[in-house]
């Protein structure tokens, strides 16, 4: 139960105090279970919701919403500015190699890897784990473009900073303006954007895979070009079949679309032969989890607990919930969305068949977790109490 009336958000710039109810006249009762969540959670700095294109809900208010910093969001923004080059006829296959941009990578074994595979994380580009070496460098685009294979182009999925940094050279190549720019001139100012920074590195061009600082409010319109079927008034932005092929998941790509990812409702959590494969290959003792894989879970938290309660604290810590993204618990039963998301927590839900709009933002709490991981579930039940209102 929360008992104080307010909550201090404390972050980088102002602090803002966050009611105890949701700021708005007779709140939906899905809204006010989200917003309690949300006050619990303790660490948002900023929440706006949209349903039918309108604000239903606002944290701050609009006009008072100052940019923050979005990580790893920024990537599904580039993606929307690479289907801004293909509505314009500047782009026009997705399976190009990328040393159409990069012509080095087409002197090696690099050749091989394609605009789709970058899009999907697929590029097979040599990734550290953290992003150390790549702000080190201090010229991420360089560095990406120097950077060796390791994998071949295609055959596996690993989430990639690095290749992400790549495309600024489509922008550049395709449009001749650097990334970023070319970004706030064909979306961001259509849609009203104009409180807005992205950061650049010495070597002269802008991060794809995070430096992109928007409101919330503006995230959220970014957000709703998609149910708008890419226009702005009578003006074109992005092509509906654009939008469709980057934000759905495809057999080559189950778990992601083109730097954005796949919202499922209707889910439940198993331990699959697969999982439960390569959890003994770890280590895990079989005959432990025996029988595991025809149990069925409604949530993460009461399939890890049933791990927990077979293998113990530490074997689930050591295995991890899920390894990869081919061999994961959740059973997918239906798409109804897709999101941004970024490093702390940072989202962007699109809902289309409930015309919902979620963002959440947050700088960070020193020394604990701000993921808020369980929000998603909570966009979804919103979604679905609101669908066809």
């Amino acid at each position: 139960m929360v008992s104080p009336a307010l909550f201090t958000l404390v972050g980088l710039g102002c602090a803002h105090h966050l009611p105890a109810s949701p700021p708005m006249d007779a709140p939906p009762p899905e809204v006010e279970t989200l917003w309690q969540a949300v006050v619990e959670e303790g660490s948002t700095d900023a929440i706006v919701v949209l349903h039918h294109g309108e604000v239903l809900l606002a944290w701050p208010p609009v006009d008072e919403q100052v940019p923050i910093e979005t990580m790893s969001v920024t990537k599904s923004i580039v993606s929307r500015g690479i289907g801004r080059l293909f509505t314009r006829g500047l782009l026009d296959d997705v399976d190009a190699p990328m040393s159409t941009w990069i012509p080095t990578w087409g002197q090696d074994e690099r050749r091989e890897i394609t605009l789709r595979q970058v899009l999907e994380h697929r590029s097979g580009l040599q990734n550290d784990d953290t992003t150390v070496s790549i702000y080190k460098s201090h010229d991420a685009f360089g560095h990406a473009v120097d950077s060796p294979l390791e994998a071949a182009p295609g055959t596996t999925f690993e989430y990639n900073n690095n290749a992400t940094n790549a495309l600024a050279a489509v922008f550049q190549q395709a449009a001749g303006t650097r990334m970023d720019e070319y970004i706030a001139t064909e979306l961001f100012t259509a849609l009203g954007i104009d409180d807005w920074w992205w950061y650049v590195d010495r070597g002269g061009q802008p991060h794809g895979m995070s430096g992109l600082r928007l409101r919330a409010v503006d995230l959220a319109r970014l957000g709703q070009l998609v149910l708008d079927e890419g226009r702005v008034g009578d003006t074109a932005l992005l092509s509906p079949d654009w939008l469709r092929s980057s934000t759905v998941a495809s057999e080559d790509s189950p778990w992601t679309g083109w730097l954005w990812w796949p919202v499922w409702g209707e889910v439940h959590y198993a331990a699959t032969p697969a999982l439960l494969a390569l959890w003994a290959d770890e280590g895990a003792d079989a005959a432990r989890l025996d029988g595991l894989e025809h149990e069925r879970f409604e949530s993460a938290a009461a399939f890890r607990q049933a791990l927990k309660a077979r293998v113990g604290d530490d074997a689930v810590a050591r295995l991890g919930f899920a390894i990869g993204p081919h061999v994961h618990p959740i059973q997918r039963r239906r798409q109804v969305g897709a999101e941004a998301q970024g490093y702390l927590g940072q989202y962007l839900f699109v809902l289309p068949e409930a015309e919902l709009v979620v963002v959440r933002q947050t700088r960070g709490r020193a020394g604990r977790d701000t993921d808020f991981a369980s929000l998603r579930d909570l966009v979804v039940d919103l979604g679905e109490a609101l669908q066809g209102d």
